[in-house]
């Protein structure tokens, strides 16, 4: 994830990988304990079900709301007409460390002040 180590946010992917992992292991989790009599079956499906809802709509919020570009301050989760783009095709193009669509900052260099490029631009 080139972007996401750019920006030091790789603790979204980690957010993404255990909401996905909450379900099936909260699932063997909570049959062991209602094996065990230690829980009745409902508080277990519910606390399954609450845990994993609530960390996929928080990596959900993270992924869209956090992930913006160093340079120009561009959500690099949306395309240029606002939509969404799809996780899958968003984790694929943070992988090839695609640039920002509007100012074409590539992860790994350095961030630059844009007001510098334009000065330099206009002498």
């Amino acid at each position: 994830m080139k972007t996401l180590d750019a920006l030091g946010k790789n603790w979204i992917f980690l957010l993404d990988r255990a909401a996905i992992y909450t379900l099936p292991l909260g699932i063997l989790f909570g049959m062991f304990m209602v094996f065990t009599q230690t829980l009745p079956w409902k508080t277990c499906v519910l606390g399954v079900l609450g845990v994993s809802f609530t960390l996929s709509v928080v990596h959900q919020v993270c992924l869209y709301h956090f992930v913006k570009c160093p340079t120009c301050g561009w959500n690099l989760t949306i395309f240029k007409d606002g939509k969404k783009i799809q996780p899958k095709f968003l984790y694929n193009a943070f992988s090839a460390g695609k640039p920002c669509l509007n100012c074409g900052w590539v992860p790994g260099e350095p961030p630059t002040n844009n007001e510098e490029q334009h000065s330099q631009d206009n002498d």
